[in-house]
């Protein structure tokens, strides 16, 4: 080949090609005689590279469509969403559901002692035969869940959580607790008698099948939990709320208290520090609050460590939750793969 008959002019690559295809046949609907007179592109080139930019545009909005689509329908049929059984349902006499610490549950295809129990009595709070703080007990000098670690056992208050079992289980007259070893838990639905089993209150729900959270609403937990027992009314309980979740603190009120006689027939209760195994503080905003949503306390007083406590209560204390949450019960492996 001779050098006057070589060509200079670049040949389009076959991927070109197809780029240049793509842009017109997005952009088919706008005739070059308007880009021409109305955009102002009197060339070819310039032509070309506008519906080169509508052509990537395109790209990306197809891209954030399928992503939008992906978050929003894809991974929500790899989602398993939270169920919620409203209190009032669960303890209804027809419910085959039981409670134990905030968690519907429904053991009837298991057998083992803890569900034959609970097969047994359906629609009752449970949460008093499988008593989490059970786990204050510590056999070894430090406790067997981090949790209580950070809260009591990091912190010093081990001596004033022991003190706090040995005296509640000593005067709740549903336990029967005879040197040191917890024999009976209280009987569903007569929590002031004792003869019942007792179960841990995490490792006997382990391999079991949940059915899901137990819903209180912030004004029927106002309303309808809201002080300790008395002798007029033996089956009170006392509630509070912290992050949307419900927490039973009856068991620790009556226990990091004693009564006191203010008048014939009037008593009120007084701290023992002795037996106060959280902050006096945060315990008397316990007993002048409850029924009420506490979450503005820790927020108050964040910059004093409090949140510490805060998993430490729920931990403890959970008997169910005041808001629906749009999270899945198992983590989603869309969301995952996402990530």
């Amino acid at each position: 080949m001779s050098a006057k008959d070589y060509s200079y002019s670049q040949r389009p690559t076959l991927r070109r090609i197809i780029w240049i295809s793509y842009a017109r046949l997005i952009t088919f609907f706008i005739p070059d005689v308007l880009l021409h007179y109305i955009a102002g592109l009197n060339t070819s080139g310039s032509r070309i590279a506008w519906r080169e930019k509508m052509a990537l545009l395109s790209l990306f909005l197809f891209s954030a469509t399928c992503l939008c689509v992906w978050l929003e329908y894809v991974s929500n049929l790899f989602c398993n969403p939270i169920k919620y059984y409203y209190y009032r349902d669960v303890l209804t006499n027809n419910s085959k559901l039981s409670v134990i610490h905030g968690t519907a549950v429904d053991w009837s295809g298991y057998s083992s002692d803890a569900a034959n129990f609970i097969k047994e009595h359906p629609h009752q709070d449970l949460s008093y035969n499988f008593p989490r703080f059970l786990h204050l007990n510590q056999s070894n000098l430090d406790y067997n869940e981090p949790i209580l670690n950070n809260c009591i056992y990091s912190l010093n208050m081990t001596d004033r959580a022991d003190a706090w079992l040995r005296y509640y289980l000593t005067k709740h007259p549903g336990y029967d607790y005879q040197d040191d070893t917890l024999l009976h838990c209280p009987i569903p639905g007569k929590l002031n008698m004792t003869g019942a089993p007792c179960f841990d209150g995490t490792s006997a729900m382990n391999g079991y099948r949940i059915k899901g959270d137990v819903l209180y609403d912030p004004f029927s937990v106002k309303r309808y939990y809201s002080a300790l027992p008395s002798t007029n009314n033996m089956t009170r309980q006392a509630f509070v709320i912290l992050d949307g979740t419900v927490l039973d603190v009856t068991a620790y009120l009556l226990g990091a208290t004693d009564t006191v006689i203010v008048a014939p027939h009037y008593t009120s209760r007084s701290f023992a520090a002795d037996r106060t195994f959280l902050p006096i503080d945060l315990s008397l905003y316990l007993y002048t609050h409850l029924g009420t949503d506490i979450t503005d306390f820790f927020e108050s007083n964040s910059a004093l460590g409090y949140d510490v406590y805060r998993q430490c209560l729920i931990y403890l204390f959970q008997t169910g939750v005041s808001h629906i949450s749009a999270g899945c019960s198992r983590s989603n492996p869309a969301m995952w793969a996402t990530l």
